[in-house]
Protein backbone atom coordinates (compact mmCIF):
# COMPACT_ATOMS: atom_id res chain seq x y z
CA UNK A 1 0.00 0.00 0.00
CA UNK A 2 2.76 2.31 0.65
CA UNK A 3 4.56 1.91 -2.46
CA UNK A 4 1.26 2.43 -4.36
CA UNK A 5 0.33 5.60 -2.47
CA UNK A 6 4.35 7.18 -3.34
CA UNK A 7 3.34 5.90 -6.98
CA UNK A 8 0.00 7.71 -6.70
CA UNK A 9 1.59 10.73 -5.32
CA UNK A 10 4.49 10.63 -7.52
CA UNK A 11 1.49 10.44 -10.74
CA UNK A 12 -0.28 13.26 -8.78
CA UNK A 13 2.78 15.87 -8.84
CA UNK A 14 3.37 14.64 -12.74
CA UNK A 15 0.43 15.86 -13.65
CA UNK A 16 -0.71 18.84 -11.72
CA UNK A 17 2.10 21.19 -13.20
CA UNK A 18 -0.17 20.18 -16.74
CA UNK A 19 -3.04 21.57 -15.50
CA UNK A 20 -1.11 24.48 -13.80
CA UNK A 21 0.40 25.64 -16.43
CA UNK A 22 -2.33 25.18 -19.87
CA UNK A 23 -3.53 28.60 -19.51
CA UNK A 24 0.38 29.99 -19.73
CA UNK A 25 0.97 27.49 -22.68
CA UNK A 26 -1.94 28.51 -24.68
CA UNK A 27 -1.18 32.37 -24.18
CA UNK A 28 2.57 31.47 -25.35
CA UNK A 29 1.34 29.72 -28.42
CA UNK A 30 -0.72 32.64 -29.61
CA UNK A 31 2.13 34.96 -28.85
CA UNK A 32 4.60 33.45 -31.20
CA UNK A 33 1.98 32.43 -34.15
CA UNK A 34 2.42 33.97 -37.03
CA UNK A 35 -1.42 34.53 -37.75
CA UNK A 36 -3.48 37.28 -36.05
CA UNK A 37 -5.65 35.56 -33.48
CA UNK A 38 -8.78 37.54 -32.58
CA UNK A 39 -11.60 36.35 -30.24
CA UNK A 40 -15.01 38.18 -30.07
CA UNK A 41 -17.78 37.85 -27.51
CA UNK A 42 -21.36 37.83 -28.50
CA UNK A 43 -21.60 41.35 -28.90
CA UNK A 44 -18.62 41.81 -30.94
CA UNK A 45 -16.19 43.14 -28.99
CA UNK A 46 -12.45 42.45 -29.00
CA UNK A 47 -11.73 40.23 -25.92
CA UNK A 48 -8.51 38.70 -27.24
CA UNK A 49 -6.15 39.62 -29.67
CA UNK A 50 -2.11 38.36 -29.79
CA UNK A 51 0.82 40.12 -31.17
CA UNK A 52 0.60 38.99 -34.73
CA UNK A 53 -2.64 40.75 -34.40
CA UNK A 54 -0.93 43.94 -33.35
CA UNK A 55 1.75 43.33 -36.36
CA UNK A 56 -0.29 42.66 -39.29
CA UNK A 57 -3.43 45.37 -38.12
CA UNK A 58 -1.11 48.33 -36.18
CA UNK A 59 -3.25 48.08 -33.03
CA UNK A 60 -1.65 47.51 -29.56
CA UNK A 61 -3.38 44.83 -27.66
CA UNK A 62 -4.32 47.41 -24.83
CA UNK A 63 -6.00 50.06 -28.04
CA UNK A 64 -8.60 47.13 -28.87
CA UNK A 65 -9.57 45.80 -25.91
CA UNK A 66 -13.43 45.51 -25.56
CA UNK A 67 -13.81 47.40 -29.66
CA UNK A 68 -16.16 46.19 -31.95
CA UNK A 69 -14.07 44.36 -34.30
CA UNK A 70 -16.19 44.86 -37.32
CA UNK A 71 -15.94 48.62 -36.88
CA UNK A 72 -12.02 48.03 -36.24
CA UNK A 73 -10.55 45.86 -39.22
CA UNK A 74 -13.58 45.79 -41.91
CA UNK A 75 -14.50 47.66 -44.93
CA UNK A 76 -17.13 49.72 -43.87
CA UNK A 77 -18.86 48.54 -47.14
CA UNK A 78 -19.08 44.82 -45.74
CA UNK A 79 -20.10 45.95 -42.01
CA UNK A 80 -23.58 45.74 -42.26
CA UNK A 81 -23.54 42.27 -43.43
CA UNK A 82 -21.30 40.94 -40.74
CA UNK A 83 -22.99 42.54 -38.32
CA UNK A 84 -26.17 40.61 -39.36
CA UNK A 85 -24.08 37.12 -39.47
CA UNK A 86 -23.41 38.47 -35.99
CA UNK A 87 -27.23 38.53 -34.57
CA UNK A 88 -27.49 34.77 -35.97
CA UNK A 89 -23.99 34.09 -34.28
CA UNK A 90 -25.34 35.36 -30.85
CA UNK A 91 -27.97 33.46 -30.44
CA UNK A 92 -26.87 29.49 -32.40
CA UNK A 93 -23.22 30.24 -32.62
CA UNK A 94 -23.44 29.23 -36.28
CA UNK A 95 -23.31 31.27 -39.49
CA UNK A 96 -22.97 31.16 -43.14
CA UNK A 97 -18.81 31.00 -42.84
CA UNK A 98 -18.12 29.37 -39.22
CA UNK A 99 -16.14 26.48 -39.74
CA UNK A 100 -14.85 27.45 -42.89
CA UNK A 101 -12.27 28.99 -44.40
CA UNK A 102 -12.40 32.18 -46.79
CA UNK A 103 -10.74 35.00 -48.64
CA UNK A 104 -11.87 38.61 -47.61
CA UNK A 105 -10.46 42.23 -47.14
CA UNK A 106 -9.63 43.83 -43.73
CA UNK A 107 -8.43 47.33 -42.47
CA UNK A 108 -4.94 48.55 -41.50
CA UNK A 109 -4.89 50.78 -38.53
CA UNK A 110 -3.44 53.35 -41.53
CA UNK A 111 -6.65 52.82 -43.40
CA UNK A 112 -4.88 50.80 -45.70
CA UNK A 113 -6.95 47.67 -47.09
CA UNK A 114 -5.75 44.17 -47.79
CA UNK A 115 -6.53 41.02 -48.23
CA UNK A 116 -6.35 38.10 -45.69
CA UNK A 117 -7.70 34.65 -45.22
CA UNK A 118 -9.67 34.13 -42.72
CA UNK A 119 -10.85 30.87 -40.37
CA UNK A 120 -13.40 30.68 -38.24
CA UNK A 121 -14.27 29.12 -35.45
CA UNK A 122 -17.03 28.99 -32.46
CA UNK A 123 -16.38 28.48 -28.79
CA UNK A 124 -19.33 28.52 -26.09
CA UNK A 125 -18.16 29.60 -22.57
CA UNK A 126 -20.74 30.07 -19.75
CA UNK A 127 -23.63 29.45 -21.76
CA UNK A 128 -22.46 32.58 -24.13
CA UNK A 129 -21.00 32.17 -27.62
CA UNK A 130 -17.42 32.98 -28.85
CA UNK A 131 -16.14 33.65 -32.33
CA UNK A 132 -12.47 32.95 -32.77
CA UNK A 133 -10.95 33.79 -35.92
CA UNK A 134 -7.41 33.01 -37.40
CA UNK A 135 -6.14 35.42 -39.73
CA UNK A 136 -3.86 35.36 -42.40
CA UNK A 137 -2.25 38.50 -44.37
CA UNK A 138 -2.03 36.81 -48.16
CA UNK A 139 -0.82 40.45 -49.47
CA UNK A 140 2.19 38.56 -50.90
CA UNK A 141 0.67 35.57 -51.45
CA UNK A 142 -2.24 37.42 -53.94
CA UNK A 143 1.16 39.24 -55.69
CA UNK A 144 2.67 36.40 -56.60
CA UNK A 145 -0.85 34.78 -58.02
CA UNK A 146 -1.35 38.25 -59.69
CA UNK A 147 1.92 37.87 -61.49
CA UNK A 148 1.34 34.52 -62.98
CA UNK A 149 -2.31 35.60 -63.77
CA UNK A 150 -0.68 37.82 -65.59
CA UNK A 151 2.40 35.50 -66.86
CA UNK A 152 -0.10 32.98 -68.24
CA UNK A 153 -2.36 35.75 -70.14
CA UNK A 154 1.22 37.13 -71.88
CA UNK A 155 1.52 33.79 -73.00
CA UNK A 156 -2.02 33.25 -73.74
CA UNK A 157 -1.63 36.14 -76.01
CA UNK A 158 1.87 35.50 -77.57
CA UNK A 159 0.32 31.66 -78.02
CA UNK A 160 -2.88 32.98 -79.85
CA UNK A 161 -1.55 36.01 -81.82
CA UNK A 162 1.97 34.63 -82.98
CA UNK A 163 2.50 34.11 -86.50
CA UNK A 164 3.47 30.67 -86.43
CA UNK A 165 1.59 27.42 -86.55
CA UNK A 166 1.69 26.23 -82.83
CA UNK A 167 -0.51 22.93 -81.89
CA UNK A 168 -0.11 21.78 -78.16
CA UNK A 169 -0.36 18.23 -77.13
CA UNK A 170 -0.56 15.23 -74.86
CA UNK A 171 1.67 12.39 -74.59
CA UNK A 172 -0.27 10.74 -76.56
CA UNK A 173 -0.81 13.20 -79.82
CA UNK A 174 -4.10 14.57 -78.34
CA UNK A 175 -4.63 18.46 -79.40
CA UNK A 176 -5.09 20.27 -76.46
CA UNK A 177 -5.00 23.63 -77.82
CA UNK A 178 -4.23 25.33 -81.09
CA UNK A 179 -3.79 28.91 -82.17
CA UNK A 180 -5.46 31.30 -85.00
CA UNK A 181 -2.70 30.47 -87.46
CA UNK A 182 -3.33 26.75 -87.13
CA UNK A 183 -7.44 27.59 -87.95
CA UNK A 184 -6.49 29.94 -90.94
CA UNK A 185 -3.89 27.39 -92.11
CA UNK A 186 -6.01 24.44 -91.61
CA UNK A 187 -9.63 25.32 -91.98
CA UNK A 188 -10.60 23.49 -89.34
CA UNK A 189 -12.16 25.73 -86.18
CA UNK A 190 -10.34 24.69 -83.05
CA UNK A 191 -13.11 23.36 -81.48
CA UNK A 192 -13.32 20.40 -84.18
CA UNK A 193 -9.20 19.67 -83.38
CA UNK A 194 -9.19 19.72 -79.88
CA UNK A 195 -9.57 16.11 -78.77
CA UNK A 196 -8.65 14.59 -81.63
CA UNK A 197 -5.38 13.15 -82.52
CA UNK A 198 -2.50 15.33 -84.19
CA UNK A 199 -2.07 12.77 -87.29
CA UNK A 200 -5.29 14.16 -88.41
CA UNK A 201 -3.62 17.17 -90.10
CA UNK A 202 -1.21 15.07 -91.60
CA UNK A 203 -0.50 14.25 -95.49
CA UNK A 204 -0.86 10.54 -94.85
CA UNK A 205 2.66 9.89 -96.41
CA UNK A 206 3.94 12.65 -93.46
CA UNK A 207 2.33 11.15 -90.63
CA UNK A 208 6.13 8.97 -89.45
CA UNK A 209 7.64 12.70 -89.43
CA UNK A 210 5.28 13.38 -86.51
CA UNK A 211 5.61 10.35 -84.65
CA UNK A 212 9.21 10.14 -84.63
CA UNK A 213 9.28 14.13 -83.30
CA UNK A 214 6.96 12.81 -80.64
CA UNK A 215 9.26 10.10 -79.84
CA UNK A 216 12.23 12.06 -79.78
CA UNK A 217 10.72 14.89 -77.59
CA UNK A 218 9.60 12.00 -74.89
CA UNK A 219 12.69 10.83 -75.02
CA UNK A 220 14.26 14.11 -73.88
CA UNK A 221 16.21 14.52 -77.67
CA UNK A 222 15.45 17.87 -79.83
CA UNK A 223 13.23 17.37 -82.49
CA UNK A 224 12.87 19.13 -86.45
CA UNK A 225 11.28 18.17 -89.31
CA UNK A 226 9.72 19.06 -92.71
CA UNK A 227 6.02 17.99 -93.47
CA UNK A 228 2.77 18.65 -95.17
CA UNK A 229 -0.37 18.87 -93.76
CA UNK A 230 -3.83 18.91 -95.74
CA UNK A 231 -6.33 21.15 -94.85
CA UNK A 232 -10.62 20.58 -94.88
CA UNK A 233 -10.54 22.22 -98.22
CA UNK A 234 -7.74 19.78 -99.59
CA UNK A 235 -5.18 22.05 -99.75
CA UNK A 236 -1.63 20.94 -98.82
CA UNK A 237 0.48 22.69 -97.03
CA UNK A 238 4.16 22.61 -95.83
CA UNK A 239 5.32 23.57 -92.49
CA UNK A 240 8.80 23.48 -91.38
CA UNK A 241 8.56 21.88 -87.77
CA UNK A 242 10.36 22.39 -84.10
CA UNK A 243 8.58 20.58 -81.06
CA UNK A 244 9.44 21.42 -77.08
CA UNK A 245 8.02 19.95 -74.04
CA UNK A 246 6.16 21.23 -70.78
CA UNK A 247 7.21 19.51 -67.72
CA UNK A 248 5.25 18.94 -64.23
CA UNK A 249 7.46 17.79 -61.53
CA UNK A 250 10.04 16.71 -63.67
CA UNK A 251 7.79 14.84 -65.83
CA UNK A 252 6.79 15.69 -69.39
CA UNK A 253 2.72 16.50 -69.55
CA UNK A 254 2.71 18.54 -72.73
CA UNK A 255 3.87 18.52 -75.94
CA UNK A 256 4.33 22.15 -78.69
CA UNK A 257 4.46 21.92 -82.07
CA UNK A 258 6.32 25.19 -83.71
CA UNK A 259 5.57 25.73 -87.26
CA UNK A 260 6.56 27.93 -90.00
CA UNK A 261 4.06 27.84 -93.24
CA UNK A 262 6.89 27.54 -95.86
CA UNK A 263 4.59 26.53 -98.72
CA UNK A 264 5.06 29.58 -100.91
CA UNK A 265 8.72 28.62 -100.64
CA UNK A 266 7.83 25.42 -101.75
CA UNK A 267 6.22 26.77 -104.77
CA UNK A 268 9.14 28.71 -105.60
CA UNK A 269 11.74 26.10 -105.47
CA UNK A 270 9.29 23.56 -107.15
CA UNK A 271 9.29 26.50 -109.95
CA UNK A 272 12.94 26.86 -109.98
CA UNK A 273 13.13 23.15 -110.48
CA UNK A 274 10.76 23.35 -113.42
CA UNK A 275 12.81 26.17 -115.13
CA UNK A 276 16.30 24.03 -114.15
CA UNK A 277 14.89 21.28 -116.18
CA UNK A 278 13.03 22.87 -118.81
CA UNK A 279 16.02 24.33 -119.97
CA UNK A 280 18.53 21.43 -119.64
CA UNK A 281 16.07 19.49 -121.82
CA UNK A 282 16.65 22.58 -124.09
CA UNK A 283 20.38 22.43 -124.00
CA UNK A 284 20.63 19.33 -124.14
CA UNK A 285 18.38 19.20 -127.67
CA UNK A 286 20.70 21.96 -128.83
CA UNK A 287 23.28 20.12 -127.78
CA UNK A 288 22.45 16.97 -129.92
Amino acid sequence: MRVKNILDQDKHKQKKPKFAYTNETLNAIASVAKDAIIMIDPTGRICFWNKAAESIFGYSRENVMGEDLHSLIIPEQYRKKYRKGLTRFKNTGDGPIMGSTIELSAIRKDLNEFPVELSLSSLQLNGRWYAIGILRDITLRKEHETHIEEAIARYEALFENAGDFIVTTDTSGRILRVNKKVEEISGYHREELVGRDLLILAYPEDRPIFVQMRKDLLNGRNAYGKARIVAKTGHISYLLLSGSTFKENGIIVEIQYNAQDITQLKQVENRLRQSEEKYRDIFENVSD
